[in-house]
């Protein structure tokens, strides 16, 4: 979680956004119960997770390539693996 940006930052800029009362109730709840120290830098945070994503394109896909396979059965034991490749010196 960030720690919110100084007050007189000149990169800062306001923005009016319109939410509904229930949306208002969640965010309030919300920003509060997971330690922000305000709603800003909390919906600054949510909104830096929709627009500068950790994983990349190619990394979502190979995430959900890989919950395909999960899904289809394709995957192995951490045991089997630990078989294969370390033979039964392992216990």
């Amino acid at each position: 979680m960030a720690t919110g940006p100084e007050p007189d930052d000149p990169e800062m800029v306001k923005i009016d956004v319109k939410v509904t009362r229930r949306q208002k109730q969640v965010i309030d709840r919300t920003w509060k119960e997971r330690g922000y120290p305000s709603r800003s830098e909390f919906v600054r945070d949510a909104l830096r997770d929709a627009t500068e994503p950790l994983l990349t394109e190619d990394a979502l896909r190979e995430v959900a390539s890989g919950f395909e396979d999960i899904r289809e059965g394709r995957t192995v034991s951490l045991d089997d693996v630990k078989d294969e490749l370390l033979g039964d010196d392992v216990e």
